[in-house]
C-alpha cells in the first residue's frame, strides 16, 4: 500500500518558484531533486509581444518550464499533476501566466496553487496545531505572516523589501572596501559587530 502510494505522488510534480532559485521535484520525497539558478522570469512593460504575435513573457516562462520538466526531472509534463509553491505577494501576473502555461501549453493535467507559508506549516506543525507565525525571507523581499488552523491571515502580513540581496549587496560593497573581519581572536566580536553597523548604515536598513 505504501509503495502504491509513493508512485502515485511521484506523478505530481512540485515547483516553488522565485527570483533567484527554483526548487523542484516530486511529492512525497522528502527533498527538492533540483535547486537551480534559474530566476522566474518577471514580465516587463513594453516588450509583452513579438513580430509573429507570440507574448514572449509566456514564452520565457514555457522555456523554464520545459527545462525543468525535461531537462532536470526527465518527465513528460503532459497529464502530470502540478503543485506551485508560491509566494503570498506574487504579482497576479505571474500567477496566471503560470497556469496558463503549464495547462495550455504543456498540457498538465491540474495545477493547485499553495501559499508557501501555509506549506510551511504543514511541513513543521501536526495535523491538531497547524498554526505558526511564519517568516520568510526571499532574495528580494522579506514577509512575516501568521497562519491559523492552516488559513493564512492576509490582513496581518506584514511585508520588508529587504532580502538576502540586500545582504549580498552589503558584503560585495565591503569586500571592495576590503574590510576584513578578525576571527575568532579577542578583537573579533568587536570587529564585526563595527561592520554589521557600517553596512547597515549604508544600505538603510
Amino acid at each position: 500500500m505504501s509503495s502504491f502510494k509513493r508512485s502515485a505522488s511521484r506523478d505530481i510534480v512540485v515547483l516553488d518558484l522565485s527570483s533567484l532559485l527554483c526548487k523542484v521535484g516530486f511529492g512525497g520525497e522528502g527533498s527538492p531533486r533540483f535547486i537551480l539558478r534559474l530566476g522566474l522570469p518577471r514580465a516587463k512593460p513594453g516588450t509583452e509581444k513579438v513580430a509573429d504575435g507570440e507574448f514572449t513573457y509566456e514564452h520565457d516562462i514555457e522555456l523554464l518550464l520545459r527545462e525543468i520538466f525535461l531537462k532536470k526531472l526527465m518527465c513528460s509534463p503532459r497529464d502530470r499533476k502540478v503543485v506551485i509553491c508560491e509566494s503570498i505577494v506574487e504579482p497576479s501576473k505571474t500567477r496566471l501566466t503560470l497556469v496558463k502555461v503549464l495547462l495550455e501549453r504543456l498540457k498538465v493535467a491540474s495545477v493547485l496553487l499553495m501559499p508557501a507559508p501555509v506549506l510551511s506549516v504543514y511541513a513543521g506543525g501536526t495535523e491538531d496545531d497547524l498554526s505558526a507565525l511564519v517568516v520568510q525571507v526571499g532574495y528580494s523581499e522579506s514577509t512575516v505572516l501568521p497562519v491559523c488552523s492552516r488559513l493564512p491571515l492576509l490582513h496581518a502580513l506584514q511585508t520588508a523589501q529587504h532580502g538576502t540581496r540586500t545582504v549580498h549587496n552589503c558584503i560585495l560593497h565591503l569586500a571592495k572596501e576590503g574590510t576584513l573581519i578578525k576571527w575568532p581572536d579577542s578583537s573579533g566580536f568587536v570587529a564585526q559587530r563595527q561592520l554589521h553597523s557600517r553596512a547597515l548604515s549604508k544600505f538603510g536598513s
